[in-house]
């Protein structure tokens, strides 16, 4: 009696398990850039509390920089695209020579990305200040501003 009690408490606990796994988490698809757009607006829109023509001028300049919202990531998130070596350079970047020549390559490529990123940031941030009153621009400044602290 006492094996039988046991067996059925096991067998609760792995179907109770079980259940529990049937989540669909596992299958959270990527937002498009459009849903990424329209979040980036309608969040600008009631934080700063924008008017109808604001929105849809803010509209048009979040999907003329749709590419700043998304960061550039290679096959699994981790290389930048163009960044992630191949066979035959992951081999030669083992070799002792090849050290300095891969941390000089890697050092210049962020910094360009990095240039142009900030490139576009201050073209994005230009043409909202034209959209946005001195008070709204100064909001959407000092939430940049603590954003950047945060990091």
């Amino acid at each position: 009696m006492k094996k039988f009690i046991v067996a059925m408490t096991v067998a609760l606990f792995a179907a109770a398990g079980a259940i529990a796994q049937d989540d669909n988490s596992s299958e959270r698809k990527q937002p498009t850039k459009g849903e990424m757009i329209q979040h980036r607006t309608e969040r600008m829109a009631q934080r700063y509390s924008l008017t109808d023509e604001q929105k849809a001028k803010l509209t048009e300049l979040n999907t003329k920089y749709a590419d700043l919202m998304a960061r550039p990531r290679g096959e699994h998130g981790r290389h930048p695209q163009g960044m992630k070596p191949g066979k035959r350079e992951r081999i030669e970047k083992d070799s002792v020579l090849n050290k300095d020549k891969q941390k000089n390559f890697h050092r210049e490529f962020r910094k360009g990305d990095f240039e142009k990123m900030r490139a576009k940031m201050d073209a994005y941030n230009s043409e909202l200040k034209g959209i946005l009153t001195e008070e709204q621009f100064s909001a959407y400044e000092n939430d940049r501003k603590k954003m950047m602290h945060r990091r």
